[in-house]
């Protein structure tokens, strides 16, 4: 008896090109970015040594604005995508100061998307840049 060379509809040759198929879209998937970045503008560490807040330029294509955000986060952690206390439109100019080791001052120009104002007993403000 010979053994059979064809494949049924289920067999070796499709589940082959399926595993290919398979293959091919993960490895393209893994290459694709979020489009975005950030441009870090300045970065500063709170008079306790405790906290950094670094304020930067997110921005993602041509077709759109850039967005300016601030992350506040314990000194050694590292640096996320989105700001987490305050994300802007419309302006490319943000600045971080500390007052005091409970107060950060956010300059910038920009709208305001969203704006925390305390984040571990800090104290956040907003001011605008001066024109």
């Amino acid at each position: 008896m010979k053994p059979r060379m064809d494949t049924d509809k289920y067999g070796f040759v499709p589940r082959l090109a399926i595993l290919v198929v398979v293959i091919l879209v993960s490895v393209w998937c893994s290459s694709c970015g979020s489009g975005c970045s950030n441009d870090v503008l300045n970065e500063a560490v709170s008079p306790d040594g405790k906290y950094v807040a670094t304020a930067f330029i997110r921005s993602c294509g041509a077709t759109t604005d850039f967005s300016p955000q601030v992350s506040l986060r314990p000194v050694g952690q590292k640096l996320t995508d989105i700001g987490n206390v305050f994300v802007g439109n419309h302006s490319d100019k943000i600045n971080v100061a500390w007052q005091s080791s409970t107060q950060l001052v956010i300059q910038t120009d920009a709208v305001s998307a969203r704006l925390a104002t305390n984040f571990q007993d800090i104290k956040i403000v907003k001011e605008n840049f001066a024109h």
